[in-house]
């Protein structure tokens, strides 16, 4: 079989590039090692999603599938314990616009899912775990595990964090470790929290308040890793206690969802193309889940290739020193940040502690820097300049 492009990997972002390349008009395929797409696993979680982001899924068509059970976040407060410095962010110093939404993510896995399954220029191949992948001069071989061979002049890997491809390519990837996991639920408070996003710096990591309804906030709760393992140990009420000890602002705090925990680490490929692949999302980079962006960056990946012209596409010298490119910088800058973030707030020095409150107070008093920040956050600083 043969097509203009394949993408493996049938998460997120691997089916938001499925579309964005069947939308230009090119025959896709979607391989994925799973016998359904991963689009409809159930999961608990929810999902940050810029403002920038919400534009890339109208674009995409999947907006009007979503938007009813999108929750809006109108500010952001950024703070500390025991200072009374803090930064806040709002959406109405830039423009009409929240900054961002919060999403079930089973809502966004279904209405991708019934997307590609209704796209005509996309053939769903699944289950297919690839085995072999071979780069020629005009197209890509890719032959799974039960020796079924698919043609590509294309490929494109989106299969996550701990990409087969890119190991089987040797693209050699910068890793690191945070030594800290991400606890994730849901709970319902005391106090609305009226659209603001919260993001408390705790001494061994942040801890996130994200608002879904009016009385109720996911959790994303980063802590060292002996410290994790025993908050996922306790009940539920000294969860509960330990939570709202940690952030007492909205009140008595009960748990509404399972917990789960994930170790954090982070990961960057410099030179995310070999031959006629592509590396994409979580496959090409990770970051630290501070800020909400990981899929953001991702879908970021995919509105570039949304917005290259057709001929583009032809040329592979250009496609892939364009890509490399542009999309660096904005790579770069948000795995600075998100890391620079994690390693500033959690030094335990009290003289450093000070600086950040003064730091934070002081932003709060510069408007130029603040609405710089905040289209920062809401992913709308523009695009690079195509050259």
């Amino acid at each position: 079989m043969e097509f203009d492009s394949v993408v493996v990997g049938g998460g997120l972002v691997g089916v938001s590039l499925g579309l964005a390349m069947a939308q230009k008009g090119t025959k896709v395929c979607l391989v994925d090692a799973g016998l359904q797409s991963a689009s409809t696993a159930l999961d608990g979680r929810t999902l940050a999603l810029a403002q920038g982001s919400r534009q890339i899924l109208v674009k995409l068509g999947l907006w009007d599938a979503l938007k009813d059970h999108a929750h809006s976040i109108e500010e952001i407060r950024i703070s500390q314990p025991k200072s009374k410095g803090f930064v806040h962010y709002k959406s109405k110093d830039v423009g009409p616009d929240p900054m961002g939404y919060l999403i079930p993510l089973t809502h966004l896995q279904k209405a991708l899912e019934d997307k590609i399954q209704e796209e005509p220029n996309v053939t769903l191949t699944r289950p297919f775990k690839v085995q072999a992948l071979e780069n020629h001069d005009h197209h890509v071989s890719l032959t799974s595990d039960t020796g079924h061979t698919i043609h590509t002049k294309l490929c494109f890997a989106a299969d996550g964090k701990q990409s087969w491809i890119r190991s089987h390519l040797g693209m050699r990837t910068k890793k690191w470790p945070y030594d800290q996991t991400g606890i994730v639920t849901t709970v319902r408070h005391e106090k609305p929290h009226n659209q603001v996003a919260f993001e408390h710096f705790l001494p061994r990591g942040p801890l996130a308040f994200l608002p879904l309804k009016e009385y109720e906030s996911a959790i994303v709760w980063t802590e060292e890793k002996d410290a994790a393992a025993y908050l996922m140990a306790l009940d539920e009420q000294g969860f509960e206690s330990l939570l709202q000890e940690s952030f007492p602002h909205l009140g008595a705090l009960t748990i509404t969802s399972p917990r789960q925990s994930y170790p954090l680490s982070g990961h960057f490929v410099p030179s995310p193309t070999k031959g006629r692949t592509f590396l994409v999302g979580d496959a090409a980079h990770g970051i630290h889940p501070v800020a909400g962006q990981g899929f953001n960056l991702g879908l970021r990946d995919v509105a570039w290739f949304l917005q290259q012209p057709s001929h583009v596409f032809t040329d592979l010298s250009l496609l892939t020193k364009r890509y490399t490119r542009h999309r660096r910088f904005d790579v770069w800058s948000m795995t600075a940040l998100t890391h620079g973030l994690v390693k500033l707030f959690s030094h335990p020095s009290s003289t450093l502690s000070h600086l950040r409150g003064v730091g934070m107070e002081l932003t709060n008093h510069l408007p130029f820097v603040k609405r710089l920040l905040t289209r920062h956050a809401m992913g709308i600083m523009g695009g690079s300049r195509e050259t």
